[in-house]
């Protein structure tokens, strides 16, 4: 405390203790979606005491006391409200406390739900992804010795690890899927016309289980849509009426079409990488006048600053690109020398999407 105020001293130790203690919101937060905490209440119709869950949800009722304990702290991030029942009841029994759901825990509704960011959150705070966050350290210490902090925790990178473990490569197609489907229906709905109109074909690179691809099709069934990926992600997808999924690299070869959608990709590579992808994405294309253009949505570090809730997450995001891959986030400069670098001779920041943009950019 030397040179310090007590206040001064309790402040910073606040402020680690804050730091520190991030990790248990998100552990909470995937007990509460592991037990199917937001379907049972969907699924009940309305708030729901503790008793009422543990019975819905079949966990023991000795365990009622630590489930109330995790849905205390979930209350106090935001996931779920709490009210008195009985309001004029002066009884300080919880089990008058019901639970309800807010905007945020309505996206983590998974029954059947086309609109759920559930796998999203199971994944990234699955038992792969911290074990590679808690060998960031070491792989650090360790100079170039493994590719990324996933080699150091799995012995092999993310996709290797995703061909060989089908559990893991469905974790990862979901989380993937789960996301694009929510963010493309703002997209396509206030950006659809200026991104997508006119265009007869559009393919959507590394694009998973086609959850974008679909969006796109639905609202412009004019454009052909297909999906580009590797053959372990094409060989377990489904066959869906609207798109068409194509087995293949990336690095080697995009197919033709009007339009390439690249969804939180190029944040995944570095920059020698990233211009290999575009450079192949631009053999594609025709040329700017006949309509051709790269559609990328992925984060620009700086953009949506003044939105105080979104400013930090792409930082966080960040960190899980360093551990999983040898990509970053980056700022507009940074996206700008890749475009060139590529052969690329303008772009458009289209929008901002909280912790997205969208970009075009033209051969």
């Amino acid at each position: 405390m030397e040179g310090r105020s007590a206040a001064e001293f309790m402040q910073a130790r606040t402020h680690i203790w804050n730091h520190m203690l991030r990790y248990v919101d998100s552990s909470s937060l995937k007990c509460a979606v592991e037990l199917g905490v937001p379907d049972a209440i969907h699924s009940h119709g309305g708030p729901m005491t503790i008793s009422e869950l543990v019975q819905a949800l079949s966990i023991p009722a000795s365990r009622a006391p630590f489930l109330r304990r995790i849905m205390r702290l979930l209350v106090d991030s935001g996931f779920f409200s709490i009210l008195k029942r009985n309001e004029d009841d002066d009884d300080d029994d919880d089990d008058d406390d019901v639970y309800d759901l807010t905007s945020s825990s309505k996206l983590l509704i998974n029954n059947g739900s086309s609109e759920s960011l559930a796998p999203l959150v199971l994944f990234i705070s699955g038992l792969e992804i911290e074990m590679a966050g808690q060998s960031i350290g070491a792989w650090i210490k360790g100079g170039e010795v493994t590719e990324t902090p996933f080699h150091l925790a799995h012995g092999k990178g993310v996709f290797e690890y995703a061909e060989e473990r089908p559990e893991f490569n469905a974790a990862f197609n979901d989380a993937m899927a789960s996301d694009s489907r929510v963010l493309m229906r703002a997209v396509v709905k206030d950006w659809g016309q200026v991104l997508f109109g006119g265009l007869r074909s559009l393919v959507d690179v590394g694009g998973g289980s086609g959850g974008a691809a679909a969006a796109i099709a639905e609202a412009f069934p004019e454009v052909k849509c297909s999906v580009l990926d590797l053959p372990h992600v094409v060989a377990v997808q489904p066959e869906i009426d609207l798109v068409e999924f194509v087995k293949g690299d990336m690095f080697v070869h995009v197919p033709h079409a009007d339009a390439v959608l690249l969804k939180w990709i190029l944040h995944g590579w570095n920059h020698e990488e990233c211009i290999k992808i575009l450079r192949m994405c631009k053999n594609a294309i025709p040329k700017k006048e006949n309509g051709g253009k790269v559609i990328i949505i992925d984060a620009v570090l700086g953009h949506g600053v003044e939105n105080h809730d979104t400013m930090g997450i792409p930082y966080f995001l960040d960190i899980i690109i360093m551990t999983v891959s040898t990509g970053k986030e980056r700022d507009e400069k940074e996206w700008n020398a890749i475009f060139l670098q590529a052969g690329f001779q303008s772009y458009k920041i289209i929008c901002d999407l909280g912790v997205y943009c969208v970009i075009e950019i033209y051969p």
